[in-house]
């Protein structure tokens, strides 16, 4: 059987596909996680699943975001963590 851990979340009120959610999801073993990927304003491609957090950040723009409280990777930041944990799978949802 294989467990999956949606949007990464594995702790009450940490956001989905946070890093924090992510290594904690691969901590407790599971099979795979999957994740969501839209685009910012200014179209650069992050780890979010829109409509999860008031403001919405596909209305704002990276260096926004960047300064933010949101704790909000990138597509890139988020690959060259997935290739750091072994033995994961993974579902990249685009939106």
């Amino acid at each position: 059987m294989e467990i999956w851990a949606h949007r990464g979340r594995s702790e009450i009120g940490e956001l989905g596909n946070s890093f924090k959610n992510l290594i904690a999801s691969y901590r407790l073993g599971v099979s795979g996680i999957e994740v969501d990927v839209c685009f910012t304003a200014d179209h650069k491609a992050i780890i979010y699943h829109p409509g999860s957090t008031k403001p919405d950040l596909t209305n704002l723009t990276w260096p926004v975001i960047e300064n933010s409280i949101f704790n909000i990777m990138t597509l890139d930041n988020f690959l060259d963590l997935a290739t750091t944990l072994d033995d994961l799978q993974f579902c990249i949802d685009l939106k």
